[in-house]
């Protein structure tokens, strides 16, 4: 791994994520990560990843009416 010698299997990296919460993209991208820092830097928890994993199965109308029912929520907290 280090210097390039070593290619670090699949089990090494998810180790590392899981034990030592290193951040992939630096990992695995090295210098494109270090030039693109921030931009696709978001964490979800449990339920946004799960209501993000949902909507990509829906179909075009679904999602729209989703995205109604969204704004008509941000518009009920904006309005109190």
């Amino acid at each position: 791994m280090e210097k390039d010698k070593y290619k670090p299997s699949l089990e090494t990296v998810i180790a590392l994520k899981l034990n030592f919460d290193i951040d992939l993209d630096w990992l695995l991208l090295d210098e494109a990560a270090t030039f693109y820092s921030g931009l696709f830097q978001v964490k979800l928890d449990d339920l946004e990843s799960k209501l993000i994993s949902g909507f990509r199965k829906l179909d075009l109308n679904d999602k729209q009416e989703i995205e109604g029912i969204v704004d008509l929520k941000l518009k009920r907290y904006r309005d109190k």
